[in-house]
């Protein structure tokens, strides 16, 4: 079980969100489960409304809070960073393009 993470493009053809569309962009394949194990114990606000068994979507105005969240995490983990900071560098790109969200999938 892991949650995988994905950068998209919102591709909203009209004003109105019933025909939009998701462009990935990047993903964060979470195979090993670090991110689901994390998400579980977190007491971390953004992070604990992750499911490690739903979908969580996240403008590129949250971004600031998750990256903050991520660095403490990184800080205090001894797991697999790598993958957290691959996380991490999705979040940066998508504060920096306000046409985008993330989204964390669980299993």
């Amino acid at each position: 079980m892991g949650v995988d993470v994905s950068w998209v493009r919102v591709v909203r053809p009209g004003t109105g969100p019933r025909r939009q569309t998701y462009d990935e962009r990047a993903c964060v394949v979470d195979d090993a489960g670090t991110l689901a194990r994390i998400l579980e114990g977190s007491t971390s606000p953004m992070l604990a409304r992750a499911d490690p068994y739903g979908s969580l979507r996240l403008s590129s105005s949250e971004m600031v809070q998750l990256v903050d969240e991520l660095d403490q995490v990184v800080a205090a983990t001894a797991v697999d960073r790598a993958t957290l900071r691959e996380a991490r560098d999705l979040a940066l790109r998508c504060r920096s393009d306000p046409g985008t969200e993330l989204h964390l999938d669980g299993d």
